[in-house]
């Protein structure tokens, strides 16, 4: 992903995490729906929405386990009330590590999208303990890459955001969540910092990254 530090700040003095302005920005850069796409987990209007980018065609349908505003139809991601081969697309945003049986949850997805047809995900890595109802996992790059594989996609990107500045940042800002001046100068040290420590331990932004962004393409 092509970091844009005025796009990453602006979400910052927003309040949001810095997992969350990377999961933005990965989506007003990289995705464009076309077609049926299912989006999994989504409760109300989220922020990634606002960048979120659709063909005229496209139709965007939420599923939650629980109602509330904008959810469509109410399913379990392990067991979704769908007939096979129906979305062109599916995005599953900080959803599988509240769900147990995660590797049922990348197979269903897989049996109710159309072959060739795109998963979008997220998940988050360094990350605070957040039950909705339950947290259970954190993966890494090689667990994406093998379960995506194993459930019958191809993996087109895992792609690591932040390092260990950023991830301090985000475990610590809720602090001065209410100050956005504040907020936005500590996320600017942590980037120098990145940037610094990237010189000589490059390999330390993949080994603490707040989270993962994944593209996976189902197999026909």
């Amino acid at each position: 992903m092509q970091m844009r530090l005025s796009e990453f700040l602006k979400w910052i003095w927003r309040g949001k995490s810095a997992r969350r302005a990377f999961l933005n920005m990965e989506v007003a850069q990289r995705i464009e729906l076309e077609g049926l796409v299912l989006d999994l987990g989504c409760k109300g209007r989220t922020s990634y929405q606002e960048v979120l980018k659709k063909s005229g065609c496209a139709r965007l349908v939420l599923m939650d386990i629980y109602p509330g505003e904008g959810v469509g139809f109410c399913g379990d991601v392990i067991s979704m009330p769908v007939k096979d081969a129906v979305f062109d697309a599916a995005i599953c945003f900080n959803v599988l590590e509240h769900v147990y049986d995660y590797r049922a949850a990348l197979n269903e997805m897989r049996r109710v999208l159309k072959s060739n047809g795109l998963l979008y995900g997220y998940v988050p890595f360094i990350c605070n303990v957040h039950p909705d109802p339950s947290d259970y996992w954190r993966f890494t790059a090689d667990c994406l890459q093998k379960c995506l594989s194993e459930a019958g996609f191809s993996v087109e990107c895992v792609s690591p955001h932040g390092g260990v500045f950023i991830s301090c940042f985000d475990l610590s800002s809720f602090v001065v969540r209410k100050l956005p001046p504040l907020r936005l100068l500590l996320a600017i040290i942590a980037l120098w910092s990145e940037a610094l420590l990237a010189r000589v331990r490059p390999s330390y932004q993949e080994k603490y990254p707040v989270g993962y962004f994944f593209i996976g393409r189902s197999l026909s």
